[in-house]
């Protein structure tokens, strides 16, 4: 598959995770009632949101995942993809450009990305830089249909699946933030990453998503351990000797989760209740 270039913030704790096990992947399905699963991107951004009590980015983000499902079902969606540039130069034009000016954009989180599998989605973002905060809302059209803005298009790729992260030293900057923050975890941590290597892709995934209940929806996240729980084919390989075991110090074969819980949050805004009452679909973000 292609290789593409993104900024990997290891400051956030759910990111960090998934850099340390070597992976960047889009949202997966947890579209069970009363869940909606997110990317780990729009999952803070909805928690920073909150915690500010302005939510107005959130809203656009919504009223544009409104379009993309009515006039470009097959694009790759924001709310849920994952964010890349198509070269290096791309991904460090941006930086200190108008519209990009953000401490995530820092070369030391750049980091070029072997995609193993999934489908990608290419737009200008000029649209976004340009129009993001505007009331009218006729470039949205233009933006999913791939159109350029102006005479300086700058293409970002949104993709659903999993991709490797290919720079050693910020996996390893990550693996130490884990260890240094949440070190009951670092068995799990492990066997994750040796999970991930052999292509048992989602070992280990945090997966963060929304959940009603009554008038209260919370920001939550579970792990998926299902193939380092007992009788999964990766732990029967291991124990086989087909896939070496790791060297953990001082591990009694017992793991514990990272506790990400200070990420977790709650809300009673209408706007967000209303997303589960109307299913997206008929959304209205106002």
């Amino acid at each position: 598959m292609k290789e593409l270039y993104a900024y990997i913030d290891i400051s956030n704790p759910m990111v960090a995770w998934e850099t340390a096990i070597g992976r960047i992947c889009s949202a997966s399905v947890l579209h069970n009632q009363g869940v909606l699963s997110l990317s780990i991107r729009l999952f803070s951004l909805i928690r920073g949101a909150i915690n500010t009590q302005n939510i107005s980015k959130i809203k656009k983000e919504f009223e544009i995942e409104l379009f993309r499902r009515i006039d470009f079902p097959k694009k790759i969606s924001r709310l849920t993809g994952i964010y890349f540039f198509e070269s290096k130069e791309d991904a460090e034009v941006i930086v200190g450009r108008e519209g990009w000016r953000s401490s995530r954009f820092n070369q030391k989180y750049l980091s070029k990305v072997h995609l193993i599998k999934g489908e990608v989605s290419r737009f200008d973002s000029e649209w976004i830089t340009s129009n993001f905060a505007s009331k009218d809302t006729g470039w949205i059209h233009s933006y999913f249909a791939g159109e350029t803005y102006g005479v300086n298009p700058l293409t970002e790729v949104i993709a659903s699946g999993v991709g490797e992260i290919l720079n050693q030293k910020l996996k390893e900057q990550a693996f130490k933030y884990i260890a240094r923050n949440y070190p009951d975890s670092l068995p799990l941590l492990i066997l994750s990453r040796l999970a991930f290597t052999n292509r048992f892709l989602d070992a280990g995934q945090v997966v963060p998503f929304l959940q009603k209940q009554n008038d209260l929806v919370s920001g939550v996240h579970i792990i998926n351990i299902k193939h380092i729980e007992k009788n999964s084919k990766f732990l029967e390989l291991l124990e086989n000797g087909v896939i070496k075991k790791p060297i953990i110090a001082n591990w009694d074969g017992s793991w514990r989760y990272p506790d990400f819980s200070s990420m977790s949050f709650t809300t009673k805004m209408p706007f967000f209740l209303k997303l589960f009452e109307m299913s997206f679909t008929h959304m209205e973000v106002k």
